[in-house]
């Protein structure tokens, strides 16, 4: 819903308009829907900061001081989760599942993976039902 009207330029609702003082948990949470929301997508962090009417390096400090991480970092974080639940419940291959989380270079996000979960997605599928990884995977 953000991504459409920053995209149609309408305005968006007061009670999604955040100003400097405003509840900086309001702001994370549109944040994280944004993310959840269009994943799959390439996010521009520009965009975020506009659906919420902020600056970039306002957004960008209020999130990392609130969650502990950036949010190119929960950005991938939240895309190799969904990739997780993709590999373990649909025969999808790799390169589709990583395309369908927002990766299109299927090398890259092979690499992405490795480091998270310390095997490639293949040898994660092959080793799940996750078993071996299902404490990592939160989902």
């Amino acid at each position: 819903v953000l991504y459409q009207e920053v995209q149609t330029d309408a305005p968006l609702p007061k009670s999604c308009r955040a100003a400097p003082g405003t509840d900086v948990k309001m702001v994370v949470s549109y944040v994280e829907e944004y993310v959840e929301g269009h994943y799959m997508e390439a996010i521009c962090i520009a965009d975020i900061a506009a659906a919420v009417g902020l600056s970039v390096n306002y957004v960008r400090s209020i999130f990392k001081s609130s969650r502990g991480k950036t949010i190119q970092n929960y950005l991938v974080e939240y895309r190799l989760e969904m990739a997780c639940r993709l590999l373990r419940n649909t025969s999808n291959t790799v390169g589709k599942v990583g395309r369908l989380v927002g990766y299109n270079n299927e090398s890259y996000f092979c690499a992405v993976f490795h480091k998270k979960y310390g095997k490639t997605p293949s040898e994660w599928r092959r080793d799940i039902g996750g078993r071996s990884e299902g404490r990592q995977y939160n989902g």
